[in-house]
C-alpha cells in the first residue's frame, strides 16, 4: 500500500515555504475523516513553517493542497479504501511532536510510528477495481491491470514468474512441484536463509528455523540476523543491540545514534554530528 501521510508530509513541506493552511491556531488531533486529516497535517506544517522560517500562513492554500488527494478521497467515498481515524491521531500527535522544536538535530527526532503507514487501510477485494498509486487491494491480493487479484494461498499453484509467487506465509516450492508451502517456524526444516516464518532465519548449520537475535545475543550479518521489529542491528561486537551513544565503538555509522562513526575498523568509536541538520534546515531550505 502506498503511504498516503508521506506523499501528504512531502506536499505540506513545500507548502509551508509559500504559506498553506488557515491562520496559525491549534490544529485538530483527531480528525474524523481523511479530508479533515489532511487540513491538519498541513495546518502542522503550515504552523511550523511560520515558527522556524517565519513563513506567514496563507487561507488560499487548503484547497490546492486537498486536490493532490481527489482520487485517495474518491476511493474512501467508494467504500475501495478505508480511513482509520486512530491511526491518523496517532500519526498527528508523532508529527506534532517531531515539529515542536525548530533547532533539534533530525536524527534526535522521533521515528514515524508505523500508524503513519495505516491512515489510509486498503478495502477491495479480489475482483474489484484498483489503482495501484492508491493501493486499495487488500493483504493478499495485488492490483493487476485495473483489478484485484487473489495470491496463490497454500496447496494452490505457484509460479516464481508472478510476483508475490505466494501469500506472506508461504513460499513457493519449485522442487516440489511448484505449489505453495506454508513457511516453517521455529525449529523446523528449512532449506534457504529466506524460507522461515517472520522471526526467524534458517540456521546454515542445523537447517532449523531459528528465532532472530535478541539484544545481547551473537549475531553475524545477514546468516544470524538481529530482530529488526525490536529495531536492533547487529553491532560492531557482533551482538544485537540498539545504536549506539557518542564514545562507543562502532565500524559503522548504523552502529551509532549520530549516524556517524570515526572510521569502518576495530578501535573506531561513534562521535558527535558536526554540524547536525535540524527540522529548521529541512523546513526553511537551509544548507
Amino acid at each position: 500500500m502506498k503511504n498516503a501521510f508521506l506523499l501528504c508530509f512531502s506536499l505540506c513541506a513545500a507548502a509551508a515555504s509559500v504559506g498553506c493552511g488557515v491562520s496559525v491556531t491549534t490544529s485538530t488531533t483527531n480528525p474524523d475523516t481523511y479530508e479533515g486529516y489532511l487540513k491538519a497535517v498541513n495546518q502542522l506544517s503550515c504552523e511550523a513553517g511560520e515558527r522556524c522560517c517565519g513563513t506567514t500562513c496563507s487561507t488560499s492554500n487548503d484547497m490546492n493542497f486537498l486536490k493532490t488527494s481527489t482520487r485517495t478521497l474518491e476511493f474512501i467515498s467508494q467504500g475501495l479504501l478505508r480511513y482509520d481515524p486512530a491511526a491518523a491521531a496517532e500519526c498527528l500527535a508523532w508529527q506534532s511532536q517531531r515539529l515542536s522544536v525548530c533547532d533539534k538535530p533530525s536524527f534526535q527526532l522521533p521515528k514515524q510510528p508505523t500508524a503513519c503507514g495505516k491512515v489510509t487501510v486498503p478495502n477491495t477485494q479480489a475482483g474489484g477495481m484498483c489503482d495501484t498509486t492508491i493501493g486499495n487491494c487488500v493483504a493478499e491480493t495485488l492490483c493487476r491491470s485495473g483489478t484485484c487479484i487473489a495470491i496463490p494461498t497454500v496447496g494452490q499453484a505457484c509460479s516464481t514468474t508472478f510476483f508475490p509467487p505466494c501469500i506472506s506465509t508461504a513460499y513457493c516450492d519449485i522442487v516440489g512441484g511448484n505449489v505453495c508451502r506454508a513457511l516453517p517456524g521455529g525449529g523446523q526444516n528449512c532449506a534457504m536463509s529466506n524460507q522461515c516464518a517472520t522471526g526467524f532465519y534458517c540456521d546454515s548449520m542445523t537447517r532449523l528455523c531459528t528465532p532472530n537475535g535478541q539484544s545481547g545475543q551473537a549475531c553475524s550479518g545477514t546468516s544470524k540476523p538481529c530482530d529488526t521489529a525490536a529495531g536492533l542491528i547487529c553491532l560492531s561486537n557482533s551482538t544485537c543491540g540498539l545504536p549506539q551513544p557518542d564514545g562507543s565503538p562502532c565500524t559503522s555509522p548504523d552502529h551509532c545514534q549520530s549516524a556517524r562513526c570515526s572510521g569502518l575498523t576495530t578501535g573506531s568509536t561513534c562521535q558527535p554530528q558536526l554540524s547536525p541538520t535540524t527540522l529548521r534546515h529541512q523546513l526553511c531550505g537551509l544548507r
